[in-house]
């Protein structure tokens, strides 16, 4: 389900404002409000916002799993089904979702992101898959290999390692700190 403080959490992070990621985004700020009190924003407006944030859609919604135009596409959500050998029936039977409303999604690009998730939960996979998008991979060497974006990551560091590595550097940086300091002393 869509989780409006997920989305004020993220920009908090990213110091940006409200107004900025707003206006960024294209999304007036009274529209952005309205997000807190509805179940499902349109998905343009999600995909939006998760470009100017640089994160997924997914990062804004509650669930069990953890720049160019974005379309949904819908061949990529029959190509899923039939991945998984159901029938759309069973998929939209499942998900809750009318027969109608299922249908109408061949002929829109931004169908109602709470069906969307629906049907993601019912098929075991991301939002983002039913979607034509490409995000850039931003890489950062710190030593090791690492690639991936979102939450798609693999590398020869583990968490733990990296936190490690950081806590070491945070102490070289302090006891180069206190050798400046005695140097600058010494000068006097």
């Amino acid at each position: 389900m869509f989780n409006f403080q997920k989305v004020k959490d993220i920009i908090l992070g990213r110091r940006l404002t409200q107004k900025e990621v707003c206006d960024a985004a294209g999304i007036s700020v009274g529209t952005f409000y309205s997000f807190e009190r509805i179940k499902g924003p349109g998905v343009d407006k999600l995909e939006r916002l998760a470009d100017v944030l640089h994160c997924r859609v997914d990062d804004f919604l509650d669930r069990n799993e953890t720049k160019e135009k974005i379309m949904f596409n819908f061949e990529k959500l029959k190509d899923l089904i039939l991945e998984r050998r159901l029938t759309h029936k069973e998929v939209y039977e499942a998900a809750g979702i009318k027969r109608e409303t299922f249908y109408s999604f061949k002929k829109t690009i931004a169908p109602n992101s709470g069906n969307l998730e629906k049907i993601a939960d019912v098929l075991h996979c991301k939002i983002d898959d039913f979607f034509d998008r490409e995000v850039e991979s931003v890489s950062v060497n710190i030593g090791h290999k690492v690639r991936g974006n979102g939450n798609n990551v693999s590398g020869d560091i583990s968490l733990s390692e990296c936190k490690k590595e950081v806590e070491h550097l945070k102490e070289l940086l302090a006891e180069k700190e206190r050798t400046i300091q005695i140097l600058m002393s010494r000068q006097k």
